[in-house]
């Protein structure tokens, strides 16, 4: 709806000094002193004002201040159309509207529009959030705000940079577009995407556009003494996980994330790959499911689901669900490959290091045999379970159980027909593994 006000005059409501000209078509006078003009439901102060009674326009100068119902411009100078509504200030300028502040270098308002644009080291804040922006279009009706260039959005928890962002006021709701990076403020958690859709309410967030999430967690903390001193050193691990789509919360301590469409993970010492994955951050888990993949130092393991149990940042279990075979090939040029595998598999690690591995449904096992002799062949054998222990990183300890069958293969054997002619049956190598990404933003 149109303020009516518009169409009226002008009016001067009070001044100390008064002066000017009455010359037919160009009445003009200048004002000083309290100066106080009146339009409508417009109030405008200052302290010296320019009158161009015929154009129905002021100039005003020092301590200028425009109200509108609850809206209330600063600034120290300001140009007022009386037949457009719009006040124009080409130095500093301030709004405050009920509970949110905008500030910028120069800009402009519409008492007929409602409309703010502001341009130059833009900000605007409420109770919520403040955002910086080069420039800013604001509805005050509707509490919209589209930003545009240099764009930061802050709030409690999160700090979201983008090429361009609309934040709703009322709903909390933010739309970030181009390299947006959002930064979970008390965690060690970044989110590249092109683009985010998130709320501040419950600081949930949707990742549209090849989204990548890295994580920063210190793995490990020595105690290195010098002389008298005691001094720690820190290892630091960053994860990076990819995929078409995410959503999921930022709240601190309860960070979960869920990755759909050609998920990889890409870590120091632990990759993978899968459709989907839940990432508990506060749980400590990963559920990574659908042809899941994961890759540890050199070892491989195959599943259709794998979950991924850390405690304090190290890897403690891997629970592997239905199709699931576990590799691990010492010699990287060789294909003698160990395998065990089964439809549940369980790894369980301390000082990262695999301690123990049980394999539970129709367990299987190929571990191909050496001394310092040399090969010494390989034993295939099923059974209802397979567990086995390990030391220093290499099996010590194999106990079969239930229903037990298989068979030895010397090396002669083995070295005439090739390693690779006893595999398990659903035997599945792939040398290359995630790498990790560049984040298309960087803070500075």
């Amino acid at each position: 709806m149109l303020n009516s006000s518009l169409s009226q005059p002008i009016e001067l409501i009070y001044a100390d000094e008064l002066s000017g000209s009455a010359s037919p078509g160009a009445e003009y006078r200048k004002v000083s002193g309290k100066v106080h003009f009146q339009q409508g439901n417009v109030v405008i102060k200052c302290d010296q004002a320019n009158q161009y009674l015929f154009a129905n326009k002021v100039e005003l100068f020092g301590n200028v201040l425009i109200t509108q119902e609850d809206l209330v411009l600063n600034a120290n100078r300001v140009f007022y159309d009386g037949n457009t509504g719009v006040a124009l200030s080409d130095e500093k300028i301030k709004i405050r509207d009920k509970n949110s502040v905008l500030q910028a270098e120069k800009g402009t308002y519409s008492t007929k529009s409602f409309i703010a644009e502001f341009s130059q080291n833009v900000t605007i804040s409420d109770d919520h959030s403040i955002i910086y922006s080069d420039k800013l279009v604001h509805n005050r009706k509707t509490l919209l705000s589209q930003c545009f260039g240099n764009v930061k959005i802050e709030d409690d928890s999160t700090l979201v940079l983008s090429d361009y962002a609309e934040h709703k006021a009322k709903s909390k709701e933010n739309k970030s577009y181009g390299k947006v990076l959002a930064i979970a403020k008390y965690s060690n958690v970044f989110l590249n995407c092109d683009t985010l859709f998130s709320f501040s309410n419950d600081n949930y967030a949707e990742a549209i556009g090849n989204p990548i999430l890295c994580q920063t967690d210190t793995i490990e903390k020595k105690k290195i003494l010098i002389e008298n001193d005691s001094l720690f050193e820190f290892e630091i691990d960053t994860v990076f996980i990819s995929s078409r789509s995410m959503r999921g919360w930022l709240k601190h301590n309860q960070e979960k994330f869920f990755f759909k469409d050609s998920v990889e993970i890409a870590g120091k010492r632990l990759s993978g790959t899968g459709k989907e994955m839940i990432h508990e951050k506060a749980g400590q888990s990963i559920l990574l499911f659908g042809n899941a993949r994961l890759y540890y130092d050199s070892t491989q393991i195959h599943s259709d689901s794998i979950r991924i149990f850390t405690i304090e940042n190290k890897l403690d279990s891997i629970f592997c669900n239905r199709n699931a075979i576990m590799l691990s090939k010492e010699d990287s040029s060789s294909n003698r490959i160990n395998q065990i595998s089964g439809e549940r598999v369980w790894i369980r690690f301390a000082q990262d290091t695999i301690r123990k591995v049980v394999s539970d449904g129709d367990a299987k096992s190929l571990y191909f045999l050496s001394s310092e002799k040399g090969d010494e062949g390989a034993p295939r054998l099923f059974a209802d379970r397979i567990e086995i222990l390990f030391e220093d990183g290499e099996p010590a300890i194999i106990n079969w159980l239930g229903a037990i069958e298989g068979e030895f293969f010397p090396e002669n054997i083995i070295e005439e027909k090739g390693a690779d002619g006893y595999y398990l049956p659903n035997f599945l190598w792939i040398e290359s593994k995630p790498q990790k990404k560049q984040l298309s933003r960087y803070l500075k």
